[in-house]
């Protein structure tokens, strides 16, 4: 099963952390979303944008861990990802409907650092942060 990764997950040391057996396969992107903060990073409709984030395949272990990990907050979704071998069904977690909010630094570094595994450019997540200033 693939799963794709947007926030967190996409640093390699949080994954390892909760799915030990996630292997890391190419960077994706999530057509018609965009990212935003309540907290911790979500998607949002959005058809005009997409998020670029990370593919991983999981075991069925993983999953289970990863829902765990998720919790309440989250919900385990169908999406169609773009990768350089053509389109790919993986599931997502996107939050439960919360209010716009920004993120505490600490969980901001912990998604930053993962942008920076992947070598993807941090300024769609720059973005999404600064998009919260003055809620």
């Amino acid at each position: 099963m693939l799963y794709f990764a947007y926030g967190a997950n996409l640093n390699l040391r949080n994954i390892k952390r909760y799915a030990p057996r996630a292997k890391p396969l190419c960077i994706a992107k999530l057509p018609g979303y965009r990212l935003v903060f309540r907290r911790y990073v979500d998607l949002a409709p959005d058809k005009h944008t997409s998020v670029i984030g990370a593919l991983y395949e999981v075991t069925p272990k993983c999953l289970e861990a990863l829902d765990l990990y998720e919790g309440e907050a989250y919900q385990k979704i169908e999406v169609t990802v773009e990768t350089e071998q053509g389109p790919r069904q993986a599931v997502a977690y996107v939050m439960k409907p919360a209010e716009i909010a920004p993120p505490q630094l600490a969980y901001y570094t912990i998604v930053a650092r993962g942008y920076a595994d992947w070598k993807l450019d941090l300024e769609p997540l720059r973005r999404a942060r600064f998009a919260t200033v003055g809620r």
